[in-house]
């Protein structure tokens, strides 16, 4: 019996050492893989590209931020919510902050308000970021919060644009004052959309246009200048039922280029152009 006794206080001796070994195996494990995930996001977080975003103000305004990780600073430009709109997707004028409700309802909650901006002031922007919805990246995001929460360590400037010359105070089409388009964004402002990539060297942009609209190359010219590129050749052709499509010779030009316009992507064009964009009438009706 007293051997039994024995054999019982050594083998659960030896299960507590090895309870005691794997215990201390795990947090030894947990505390590698919490180090490495935080050197992991920590280096994605340095490679992250230049991004602009819209998010929606309490006035119902927009507001356009542009983080530039190379200058370290955060630039913010401030659309008020009373400022009439041309919506795209042929949806009619609208103020600014009821675009934001009618862009819910229409199941295009941040989609519509960021093609709208484009259409109306010629700004590359895509991404967005609502009360519940965001298309920003989870690494975008991360550097958002870090910038909300003011650990972000970067200079800010912002810009209103009702102390520019874009937008006119105005009686507006439903009878109340508010603001219209009038004029295009400052350069001093537009200079902070210039795409990273574009910025290497000046890309040659063809343009295809196959709208039958003789307004819309307009935007799109201005959109491509904006971002540090240069409309090289025009071509019109006949009407065509197609959105657009997007092809060049670097990929993330041509990858920026599909996202800010919503094209396919296509083979890379022959001649001289590094960026080919060919659009038809459902991009009208997109746009």
């Amino acid at each position: 019996m007293p051997k039994s006794r024995k054999t019982v206080r050594i083998k659960r001796k030896q299960r507590v050492q090895k309870t005691r070994k794997s215990i201390g195996l795990l947090y030894v494990f947990g505390v590698v893989f919490i180090i490495s995930t935080l050197l992991f996001f920590a280096f994605k977080l340095s490679l992250l590209d230049k991004f602009s975003y819209v998010k929606e103000t309490k006035e119902g305004g927009a507001e356009i931020l542009v983080y530039d990780p190379k200058n370290t600073s955060v630039v913010s430009i401030l659309i008020p919510g009373e400022t009439q709109l041309e919506l795209s997707f042929n949806l009619g004028d609208y103020r600014l902050k009821n675009a934001w409700k009618l862009s819910e309802s229409e199941d295009l909650e941040g989609v519509l308000i960021v093609r709208s901006l484009v259409k109306n002031f010629s700004i590359p922007v895509y991404l967005y970021k609502t009360e519940s919805k965001t298309n920003l990246n989870i690494f975008q995001r991360i550097k958002v919060w870090m910038l909300d929460s003011g650990t972000g360590g970067v200079s800010e400037s912002q810009f209103d644009l009702v102390d520019t010359s874009v937008l006119k105070a105005k009686k507006l089409l439903d009878g109340n004052r508010g603001f219209v388009v009038y004029g295009e964004i400052p350069a001093y402002i537009t200079v902070n959309f210039e795409q990273q990539s574009f910025s290497e060297f000046v890309p040659m942009v063809d343009i295809v246009d196959k709208t039958g609209d003789y307004k819309i190359s307009d935007t799109v010219s201005g959109v491509f200048s904006t971002m540090g590129a240069k409309v090289s050749s025009y071509s019109k052709q006949p009407p065509q039922k197609l959105n657009c499509v997007v092809s060049g010779k670097n990929p993330e030009q041509v990858k920026i280029t599909s996202k800010i316009f919503d094209c396919h992507i296509g083979q890379k064009p022959e001649g001289e152009s590094d960026i080919r964009l060919e659009i038809g009438t459902d991009f009208v009706n997109n746009f």
